[in-house]
């Protein structure tokens, strides 16, 4: 039991040094730009390289309990490889998969090793661990570490997203949807990759059906209501695009009955969460242009509140998140 827990700790404090993050896997096509009308139907393009697999947070020491000590001691990149070694000799496709994050992001190395990397997430796919296929996929496609080969890397984000991966899902989404890398275009499979993988909570995936519905996508019938319906939950979700999207469709009256105010809170949030493009202010100032002050005041405070709301969340799950690694440290001296 004190080795799973201990097992437990010693990836939390990889997840510490490198988080797992959507890639930048181009949508087919975007959703609707901030605008305060309908935006235009955009032009399909293919997608652009995802230039890493993780996103590096990286520190060169790591703060670990020391059993027997009050205060914590540090960690070093090369002891947390060696901790993550001894787990991969036992088998363990986790600690191989972390493995292979350190050595893509080059953390604590003078540069990554995409070599190394895909070696060590080779040996977890070989274990079937979905983030591992995905991740080797993810090398042949964009040849980190190997030639390229997007016919393996296909096969791999397919064996990936049967196990339920949601970014392999969406990944192979895409695929079919627009018919890349000499795979036959199916719309059908690539929407019901789309849905298992919006039900996962991936955002992104929620993004790109309510872009499909919204602008009719695919020769889909154009769904406002669907439309609306996918942006709201990848907006509760925290994405800030999709408040963006929510903003526009409340001001235009599109599937909602138009409400300017309530255009203009999600306008707000959208900014504070992270959508802040070049003309965010601009479209703001344009926004107020229609309002009464007394309805700027309401929507402000409905963004608060609502902003509130979703940070109050967030620190929920961080403090369940903190207490679950406290609990494996505890148990692991």
């Amino acid at each position: 039991m004190k080795t799973q827990l201990f097992s437990c700790l010693i990836f939390a404090l990889v997840l510490s040094l490198v988080a797992l993050s959507d890639p930048v896997w181009s949508q087919d096509k975007p959703a609707p730009k901030p605008a305060a009308k309908p935006a235009e139907k955009p032009a399909e393009k293919k997608p652009e390289s995802e230039t890493k697999h993780v996103t590096s947070t990286a520190k060169a020491e790591l703060t670990q309990p020391d059993s027997g000590q009050d205060g914590p001691r540090q960690i070093s990149v090369p002891q947390l490889i060696t901790l993550l070694e001894a787990e991969a000799a036992k088998n363990n496709p986790q600690a191989m998969s972390y493995l292979g994050s350190i050595y893509e992001q080059g953390v604590g190395q003078p540069s990554p090793n995409f070599g190394k990397a895909l070696e060590w997430y080779q040996k977890a796919a070989a274990l079937d661990l979905p983030e591992a296929l995905y991740a080797v996929g993810i090398c042949y496609e964009w040849g980190k570490g190997i030639g390229p080969d997007t016919a393996k890397a296909v096969t791999y984000y397919e064996k990936s997203a049967a196990k339920g991966f949601a970014q392999a899902e969406e990944k192979v989404a895409n695929i079919y949807l627009s018919g890349y890398y000499g795979v036959k275009q199916d719309v059908a499979k690539g929407l019901d990759y789309l849905q298992k993988a919006s039900s996962k909570g991936f955002t992104r995936a929620m993004k790109h059906l309510g872009a499909i519905y919204y602008f009719g996508q695919y020769d889909q019938t154009r769904d406002l209501t669907k439309a609306l319906n996918f942006f709201t939950q990848a907006a509760e979700a925290g994405d800030p695009e999709a408040m963006k999207n929510l903003g526009a469709m409340s001001n235009s009256g599109e599937g909602i009955q138009a409400n300017k105010t309530e255009g203009y809170k999600w306008f707000l949030l959208a900014k504070e969460f992270g959508f802040s493009p070049q003309d965010m202010d601009k479209t703001l100032e344009e926004l107020r242009k229609d309002l009464k002050p007394e309805q700027i005041k309401t929507a402000q405070a409905e963004a608060k509140n609502w902003g509130d709301k979703l940070r109050a969340r967030r620190e929920a799950q961080e403090k369940a998140r903190q207490e679950a690694l406290a609990a494996a440290q505890a148990a692991a001296k």
